[in-house]
């Protein structure tokens, strides 16, 4: 697993974007999945996972990834928002799990 630190953050986020825009993705899905995991999800998984506000793109176990979205997916707050963005925030977390496979493994 790499460091967490911003720097190595702020790469993975570069090729998240990358991933997105060679899948053909809309420049406003990119902007909004890449907004959801960038400024969006760190507070959730800060209270439900680690206490440690920092970036998604932090993150780049898939598994450890795949464990935070099922912490996620059971915490009733991060359900009720999730529902009010359209659900951008559950489907960015499974694009970024999809990227990690994609790229990690």
């Amino acid at each position: 697993m790499r460091p967490r630190n911003y720097a190595n953050a702020n790469e993975v986020m570069r090729k998240f974007v990358k991933f997105m825009r060679n899948l053909k993705h809309k420049e406003s899905t990119v902007s909004g999945y890449t907004n959801a995991l960038q400024n969006h999800i760190p507070r959730f998984i800060s209270k439900v996972y680690n206490n440690c506000n920092q970036s998604t793109f932090s993150y780049t176990d898939v598994n450890e990834v795949r464990k935070i979205c099922t912490k996620l997916d059971h915490n009733r707050e991060f359900q009720i928002v999730n529902d009010d963005m359209h659900h951008e925030m559950s489907a960015a977390l499974k694009k970024y799990i999809h990227f990690l496979e994609a790229t990690f493994i």
